[in-house]
């Protein structure tokens, strides 16, 4: 999480104007194996999402940005659900299919 707050704090400066990719981090990780990508919502929840470069095709960048944007409406909506008894985590039935539906 160090990697995408420092990449927050570096958008944050390089940004002077609002625009709906600011909460894509892009790359903020890479390992010999693979990358992490990071994503923050103006709540600041962060999400990073590991990519292995073994067996696996290429993303995008409007790919990984439209699975981020997907994830954050989800997580949204699952915090913001009145019925949820989460006691800090996630574990909703629901959560659990729209995240699997992501990358399935």
């Amino acid at each position: 999480l160090d990697a995408v707050d420092a990449r927050m704090r570096d958008a944050a400066l390089q940004s002077s104007s609002s625009s709906r990719d600011e909460s894509y981090l892009g790359e903020v990780f890479r390992a010999h194996d693979g990358a992490a990508y990071g994503y923050a919502t103006g709540t600041r929840a962060r999400f990073v999402l590991g990519v292995s470069d073994e067996g696996s095709r290429a993303m995008d960048e409007r790919e990984m940005r439209q699975i981020f944007d997907a994830l954050a409406e989800a997580y949204a909506e699952a915090v913001c659900d009145v019925f949820s008894e989460r006691c800090g985590r996630l574990e909703g039935e629901r959560w659990r299919r729209r995240v699997d539906a992501l990358f399935s």
